[in-house]
């Protein structure tokens, strides 16, 4: 038999698949091909299709090795892992998962973006490739709603870590809010999308670390219409995205930017954009702008609710996070240095955390359970407050990118 059907989960890299859809339906450049790269793999596995038809005498899969020495053969028991030790598992199993989806999504926007100028309409599915599976967790799945770190090397205008925290934290406060799915959908990828404008910034403005001349200043500030150009020469992309593209950066009493449009010029759409935007913005600014901290940014967007931002979506972002937004440094009050991994729904002021400790990585640091454990914050910094010993643990330009789960 040279063909057989596969689920997408039992696909191996040297399969040689047949895939069931147009090629405007995926992000390859052909129907059939051999699977030869991890990140393929991660997409086919996305891909929403029961079975993918296989040919299996063009495959090139790799037999296995069989070992017949008598060691192979004897088996060495081991003790049963702990409570503890199989839940410690399961949390890294999970974030494990989540940097699998970050790699996947990261490929994807890398995709989208190369594709936009020759390739529009392939370029937007590759964003809703993206924000497919986004949509389908708020929306469509049952159980809380989790939003959870992950803590990578980056630079600080990354336009995809940018776009991806404010789907992901934009997608939970649709939801609270009570949008409509079919709004969420738009508004989803004008999340994605909304920031694209800054790829036609030249780079000695966004990594200059010295304040910005006006000149600078006033260039810098035509990336939201740099934005709306680009989704609209694409000709392919929803029209509602591109005034939310457009009014990003404006303000509900007029200094925002780049029109300077007060609130009754400014959609609700575009308003609850702002919030998402302006919070990773603050957390994650350029290298000439002032960086705050998770909760000052949180902090900050409460305390210009209704002023320069919508009260009601900053009431929400607060309710949605907690005190402590995932990627905080946090001091706990039996005085443990921790990183808050994941919201709480349940216990906002108990979150996921994991203990940072002296000459252990992040990838190895405990979790802990604040709500479980009978634990509280005491106190949150800044990356740069944390002990030395301790900021060697992490990345040199760590950024905290917002993964979305369901905890079981």
């Amino acid at each position: 038999m040279s063909k057989a059907q596969l689920k997408p989960n039992d696909l191996e890299i040297g399969h040689f698949v047949v895939l069931p859809m147009g090629w405007v339906d995926h992000p390859f450049m052909r129907n059939q091909f051999v699977i030869s790269t991890p990140e393929q793999l991660k997409i086919l596995k996305h891909l929403k299709v029961s079975s993918i038809d296989v040919d299996l005498k063009r495959s090139t899969l790799k037999k296995p090795k069989v070992d017949n020495t008598e060691t192979a053969k004897v088996s060495t028991k081991k003790s049963e892992p702990s409570p503890e030790e199989l839940w410690q598992q399961k949390q890294r199993s999970n974030m494990r998962d989540l940097e699998q989806d970050l790699e996947l999504q990261e490929e994807l926007f890398k995709l989208a973006v190369t594709q936009l100028a020759m390739s529009p309409t392939e370029s937007l599915q590759s964003f809703k490739n993206i924000l497919g599976p986004a949509l389908e967790k708020v929306y469509d799945q049952e159980g809380p709603l989790v939003l959870s770190a992950i803590v990578a090397e980056r630079e600080s205008e990354d336009v995809f870590a940018h776009s991806l925290n404010c789907l992901h934290l934009g997608l939970v406060l649709a939801k609270q809010i009570k949008l409509s799915r079919q709004h969420a959908e738009v508004f989803g990828l004008a999340c994605l999308c909304h920031d694209l404008g800054m790829l036609k910034i030249p780079q000695n403005i966004k990594r200059t670390t010295q304040e910005l001349t006006k000149q600078e200043q006033s260039h810098y500030r035509t990336h939201p219409t740099y934005s709306q150009e680009m989704l609209r020469k694409a000709a392919v992309f929803p029209k509602a995205i591109l005034p939310l593209s457009a009014n990003h950066q404006e303000f509900l009493d007029g200094s925002g930017f780049p029109k300077g449009l007060k609130q009754d010029k400014i959609s609700q759409l575009t308003q609850l954009l702002s919030v998402v935007v302006y919070f990773d913005q603050w957390v994650n600014p350029l290298p000439s702008q002032r960086a705050f901290t998770a909760q000052q940014a949180l902090a900050r967007v409460f305390k210009l609710g209704g002023k320069k931002l919508n009260q009601n979506y900053s009431k929400a972002l607060l309710q949605t996070l907690g005190v402590y937004p995932p990627g905080s440094f946090v001091k706990l009050d039996d005085d443990r240095i921790a990183m808050v991994v994941s919201t709480n729904p349940s216990a906002l002021m108990q979150p996921l955390t994991q203990i940072l400790e002296s000459g252990k990585s992040l990838a190895m640091a405990p979790f802990v359970d604040l709500q479980a454990e009978g634990l509280k914050i005491k106190e949150s910094f800044a990356k740069e407050e944390l002990p030395s010993t301790l900021q060697t643990r992490l990345p040199a330009l760590p950024r905290a990118i917002l993964q979305l789960q369901i905890n079981e």
